[in-house]
């Protein structure tokens, strides 16, 4: 992706949000995420059944810029809502417009949708610096197959994440934000201690 071009460091962490937002709107229940050259690949499932539609949308840095755009606009409040056009534009996928929300199909339901799990998934990648990856949904968590973008060697480490550890994940980043309602830490669901 050249979007990270001439940075010190990655935002992994609000691209991966801003399209797992878009694969929650268009009802994704599975996806293989893989960055390439110039943007992103999403191959994605919707539905239950293995033979289900698999769709294959491919972001450039435009896209994902515009996506990007669009949602620090609607978590800014500086628009009303985000409307179904906005979050389907930079997707522009076949099939039918409107699907309901559903979440990952993680074992797990306390992970919510791909907003928040991919937002996880690319916070981890920015503390470790990770660039070139390959992100492929399991039964039980995410298999992440990043490079280093200090490393001298261009092999391809692999992680297993799991739906607990993305919960640990997700807790622990919730802490370091000031909302402890994600677990327990500095603010409990209760607001700070007396």
């Amino acid at each position: 992706m050249r979007l990270f071009e001439g940075h010190a460091h990655t935002n992994y962490q609000d691209v991966l949000r801003a399209v797992g937002r878009a694969l929650d709107a268009r009802g994704c229940r599975h996806c293989v995420v893989a960055e390439v050259e110039d943007g992103l690949v999403v191959e994605l499932r919707v539905g239950e059944e293995p033979d289900d539609i698999v769709e294959v949308l491919r972001f450039s840095d435009a896209d994902l810029a515009g996506l990007l755009a669009q949602a620090r606009q609607h978590r800014t409040g500086q628009t009303d809502e985000w409307s179904r056009s906005a979050r389907l534009a930079a997707l522009q996928p076949s099939g039918p417009l409107g699907a309901p929300t559903f979440a990952p199909r993680l074992a797990d339901a306390r992970l919510g949708g791909y907003q928040d799990t991919l937002r996880t998934i690319g916070r981890f990648m920015d503390s470790k610096g990770f660039r070139d990856f390959r992100l492929i949904e399991q039964e039980d968590g995410f298999l992440l197959q990043p490079r280093r973008t200090n490393s001298l060697l261009r092999r391809v480490e692999v992680y297993r994440l799991t739906s607990q550890d993305l919960l640990v994940m997700r807790r622990n980043s919730a802490q370091l934000r000031g909302i402890g309602h994600a677990g327990s830490g500095p603010l409990g669901p209760d607001g700070p201690p007396a």
